[in-house]
């Protein structure tokens, strides 16, 4: 069962800004987007090409910003 406070947390994950040394879990560019798994408390962050891949998929699954690609800019 998600607590109160766990769901608290994921709804301010947005708070959480990344920074240069944030690099992706899949290639190990620049992460742009921080996406936490709704069933856990594993978090994953994505360059831009990767998220585009798996934005899809991840969508049922997990929580990010659904503004993500926007805020590139």
């Amino acid at each position: 069962m998600i607590t109160a406070e766990k769901m608290q947390e994921v709804l301010d994950f947005k708070d959480e800004p990344l920074t240069a040394n944030d690099r992706c879990d899949s290639c190990s560019a620049a992460a742009k987007v921080r996406v936490h798994m709704k069933a856990s408390n594993l978090e994953l962050i994505f360059c831009g090409h990767h998220m585009k891949e798996k934005q899809e998929a991840l969508s049922s699954v997990a929580y990010f910003n659904p503004d993500w690609n926007t805020e590139l800019q």
